[in-house]
């Protein structure tokens, strides 16, 4: 088909159709133009917008712990010490007072009871040589021990065993449940890999 008759066949059509076929072709041409060229352009700088944020966040980065670098350098070795000791004494401090927090601290006399023969039934291989329970009244001001709600229960406890079963059964004890507080502890090796070990805490329970 030669070029006169594509004309001659165009202008038969009606002028919907050459409406049409002029909107189609120039819809054609758009998409070509973006695509050849509008798009490449829109690419490149895409990337080259997110290579300027990646490099921004390495300078910025690079510029914290060349802060962080200056203040260590400036700082007195043993200044620099005695502040990590710091820190790691308050993280201490904040876990043993988020563990103390999950404590009982003072019981019932039902679960006095229980707890007492829960400590006694948990010696496992040990041997008991001596228990002794106190209980007194306890009060913030001594000379007012009426007024507390407060027992004191005072426990003194004699044990004799391999040390490895006094150690679980020590952790046992500091890791259990119950707010207990040492007074004091002696620990008395014997022969081989037996050893003595005297407890004396306490541990506060509610009035009846």
């Amino acid at each position: 088909m030669n070029s006169a008759e594509i004309i001659a066949h165009y202008q038969a059509l009606s002028s919907r159709e050459k409406v049409l076929i002029f909107t189609s072709g120039s819809a054609l041409i758009l998409a070509l133009m973006f695509l050849l060229l509008l798009e490449p352009q829109y690419l490149d700088r895409v990337q080259a917008l997110d290579d300027f944020s990646r490099s921004k966040a390495v300078v910025e980065d690079n510029q914290r712990q060349s802060e962080q670098l200056k203040q260590v350098l400036a700082m007195d070795p043993t200044a620099s010490m005695q502040e990590q000791l710091r820190q790691l004494q308050s993280q201490q401090s904040a876990l043993s007072a988020a563990i103390d927090s999950r404590k009982v601290a003072v019981l019932t006399p039902v679960e006095l009871t229980e707890f007492l023969s829960i400590i006694l039934q948990s010696v496992h291989s040990l041997n008991i040589e001596d228990f002794q329970l106190v209980s007194e009244a306890y009060s913030a001001d001594e000379d007012d021990e009426q007024s507390s709600f407060l027992i004191k229960q005072k426990i003194a406890l004699q044990l004799q065993g391999s040390k490895q079963n006094i150690e679980k059964y020590l952790q046992f004890l500091e890791q259990g449940p119950v707010s207990i507080y040492w007074d004091n502890l002696r620990y008395q090796r014997l022969s081989g890999d037996d050893a003595s070990v005297n407890l004396q805490l306490h541990l506060f329970s509610a009035r009846e």
